[in-house]
């Protein structure tokens, strides 16, 4: 069951990305900041 199906990321109080998980989770910005990659 899904909650949702946008995804909103902040980064600092700042909009990051927004989008499905698929868009989000490969967006390189969302990598680095969170993941440090």
């Amino acid at each position: 069951e899904s909650i949702g199906q946008k995804i909103t990321v902040l980064h600092e109080g700042r909009l990051l990305a927004e989008g499905t998980l698929d868009v989000v989770r490969e967006d390189p910005r969302v990598v680095e900041v969170y993941l440090g990659r």
